[in-house]
């Protein structure tokens, strides 16, 4: 297949599930189907919205206002679906003595002692990393004051997604010059992958997965390491654990033949990192007085990864495998990887262990991360399907690979198009919310 047609069919696939908007029971079961623009479903979308509609409608972090007026004046600053969400996710910043205290996730009938006065010197902030709504904000903001800003978040990332995929081809082709295979794994990525479901969210996720395989096309085939080092410093900002993923893409300076080739990568890819971290510790230091206070982080602990590495593959409510099966291949690939490259073999071998060993031994990631499967392992997904690519399972046991690829497409195209049905339920409920619609 041409990129062109290949690249027109994977965005009309992508395109196809925003505008079929399922309406659900209080259980989740679909109850009814109608034609619409993409809206901010559940979970952290709302609240990364409604920094984002901060932003460019009001131009500050400060949601005191944005979060009153969804909850009693019925407007649309968490989205169209969620104007009577239950909880604030927030911290108070004492802008008279710049210190910060959290609260805790305050219902919007209930404990109002702990909301501030509007325009007082206690501001609400984000309660999560700004990063995406910050990133977001950088393309959005000729938005402000239309009805079209919620829809545009989504689209904006569909369109990131895409960008990934397309860079994920064009690695595959440098990998094995082979048009079929190229388009064989990418439409892996695309269809039969979790990459689908999550590429219509205000997620941090999708784009996680996106500037990985993007700063991997940028390092590999587009030798431009400064522009990689920006998306991956933007994609700290997103979600802080993320620079477990950063750091082994220093490894890759060993694939340059000269001691100033090293250096010059190093530098280049170092620029915009040293940018991201400077902004990221200035933020911290503004609302709280210190340096190291990270949202979300006040509480780290650890336990021991056995279990959580078994649950976060082989769970079956939000197992990376569960849902796609079809990533098992890349187990079958790694032999070859090693042999074709080994410098981008311990690289990426790299950033899927420390990755996944961080959430797997993470506490508050043992019942999973909420959404749809493996959310937190989703930044990986390009890079299990790369390091599939290799297994030649497709030629050695053609019927296997193509059995289990459908599987995989079936499971993520109804998770695609039935967005909270599948919503941290195991697939055997998510499939009987769905289809009772369906009867």
């Amino acid at each position: 297949m041409k990129k062109t047609y290949l690249f027109i069919l994977i965005s009309f696939l992508y395109i196809i599930p925003t505008f079929i908007q399922l309406s659900y029971s209080d259980d989740q079961r679909i109850k009814g189907i109608y034609f619409g623009l993409p809206m901010m479903q559940t979970g952290d979308e709302p609240h990364y919205y409604i920094t984002l509609y901060s932003l460019v409608n009001d131009g500050d972090f400060f949601l005191t206002n944005n979060y009153n007026c969804a909850f009693y004046k019925n407007c649309f600053d968490l989205g169209k679906k969620k104007r009577s969400i239950v909880e604030r996710h927030t911290r108070l910043f004492n802008s008279a003595n710049k210190t910060v205290r959290s609260i805790p996730f305050v219902n919007k009938s209930l404990d109002l002692s702990l909301v501030p006065v509007e325009n007082s010197s206690i501001k609400e902030i984000p309660g999560h990393p700004s990063g995406v709504p910050f990133f977001a904000f950088l393309f959005l903001w000729p938005m402000r004051q239309t009805a079209f800003l919620e829809h545009a978040a989504i689209y904006l990332t569909l369109l990131f997604s895409l960008f990934g995929i397309y860079a994920l081809y064009n690695i595959l082709i440098k990998y094995h010059e082979n048009t079929t295979k190229a388009t064989l794994f990418t439409l892996i990525l695309a269809v039969g992958t979790q990459y689908w479901h999550y590429s219509k969210t205000f997620w941090s996720e999708p784009y996680l997965a996106s500037f990985l395989i993007i700063s991997l096309y940028l390092v590999y085939v587009k030798k431009n390491p400064f522009l990689a080092g920006i998306l991956l410093g933007f994609g700290f900002l997103m979600k802080y654990p993320f620079a477990l993923t950063i750091m082994p893409f220093y490894i890759l300076a060993f694939s340059k033949k000269s001691w100033y080739g090293r250096a010059k990568y190093t530098v280049l890819l170092s620029l915009p990192l040293v940018l991201s971290i400077t902004a990221s510790l200035y933020w911290n230091y503004y609302f709280t007085g210190s340096l190291l206070k990270f949202n979300q982080i006040n509480a780290v602990s650890f336990v021991i990864p056995i279990m959580g590495l078994f649950r976060w593959f082989f769970d079956p409510t939000f197992g990376l495998f569960t849902f796609s099966p079809i990533l098992l291949f890349a187990l079958a690939g790694v032999k070859k990887f090693w042999q074709h490259n080994k410098i981008h073999a311990i690289t990426l071998s790299f950033i899927i262990f420390i990755y996944t060993l961080f959430w797997a031994a993470y506490v508050v990631a043992q019942e999973g991360g909420g959404g749809y499967s493996a959310r937190y392992l989703v930044p990986l997904i390009p890079f299990f399907v790369l390091i599939s690519s290799f297994s030649n399972v497709e030629r050695s046991h053609k019927r296997l690979f193509y059995t289990i690829f459908v599987v995989s497409c079936v499971i993520n195209m109804f998770a695609a198009f039935a967005y909270p049905a599948f919503y941290g339920y195991s697939i055997l409920v998510s499939f009987e919310k769905t289809l009772t619609f369906l009867k």
